[in-house]
């Protein structure tokens, strides 16, 4: 059992001597903290002759989205700082510059950030391998083994930021808007021809006449409107005195029954009276 453990214990030392993480480089610190960003908007007489003319420039293009039918497009690029007002010069000189945008962004808190928090992680991992070797159990050793590689694992993650963050630094970062000059057709009108004039009289003549069919056309408008509100009137009116003829028939009916029963009655008592 004691081989075994010897054995394990010295592979995962020479495993973390291979990935230990180098100590905080030597470079002189940066003097300038700055990230660089520009805008710039350009209209060009051909974007053909503009995308040729962008792509002898200097720099890495990020990304493209050029529509030469329809003589728009954006770029990305980026450039060293040192090239920066070279590349400019060149881009403005492709056409018109209508709009023109430059901001920088300070960088220095971040950058010490990241200095302070790969050092406390080195002074960590230095620790961590001066208790692996002085581990007594198997329990302690896996235990450190495991904090190891997490702290490995963020040395690298913070080294990678402050590479990038040094190469933002170094660089800067142009938004080109392309846009083709409209060419505006001049319109011609032609001429139109104008109408000879009316006489005064055929003008009133005309106006007469247009009233005259306005109003025949109201009236037959108000007439129709009468028809229709009236004809169902009237028919509700004959309904109703159908209704009263036949009521009033029922009860006159009703009143001779009733008289000539009265009648029968009575000479029915008479006849009796004389007996």
């Amino acid at each position: 059992m004691k081989p075994m453990r010897i054995f394990i214990s010295f592979t995962i030392f020479v495993a973390c001597i291979f990935s230990q993480p180098q100590g905080i480089r030597a470079e002189p610190h940066p003097t300038n903290f700055l990230m660089h960003q520009h805008s710039i908007n350009i209209t060009v007489d051909s974007m053909d002759v503009a995308l040729q003319r962008m792509s002898r420039m200097q720099g890495l293009e990020l990304s493209s989205n050029i529509d030469i039918a329809r003589g728009q497009g954006t770029s990305w690029r980026i450039v060293d700082s040192r090239y920066l007002n070279d590349t400019l010069d060149a881009i403005k000189e492709m056409g018109d510059v209508t709009h023109s945008e430059s901001f920088a962004t300070n960088v220095f808190s971040n950058w010490a950030w990241l200095q302070a928090e790969i050092r406390v992680r080195s002074h960590e991992y230095d620790r961590l391998m001066e208790l692996l070797h002085e581990a007594s159990t198997m329990q302690d050793f896996n235990y450190i083994e495991r904090r190891l590689r997490h702290v490995i694992s963020q040395l690298e993650g913070l080294r990678g930021q402050l590479n990038n963050l040094d190469f933002e630094m170094g660089s800067a970062r142009i938004f080109i808007t392309l846009s083709a000059a409209e060419i505006i057709e001049e319109t011609v009108y032609e001429p139109v021809e104008e109408l000879p004039e009316r006489s005064r009289l055929q003008q009133i003549g005309d106006a007469f006449a247009l009233s005259v069919n306005s109003v025949q056309v109201i009236s037959q408008a108000l007439l129709l409107t009468v028809i229709y509100i009236s004809l169902p009137l009237a028919i509700m009116v004959a309904v109703c005195m159908v209704i009263l003829r036949f009521v009033r028939r029922k009860r006159k009916a009703l009143v001779q029954n009733i008289s000539t029963k009265e009648l029968l009655n009575i000479k029915e008592d008479e006849n009796n009276e004389e007996k």
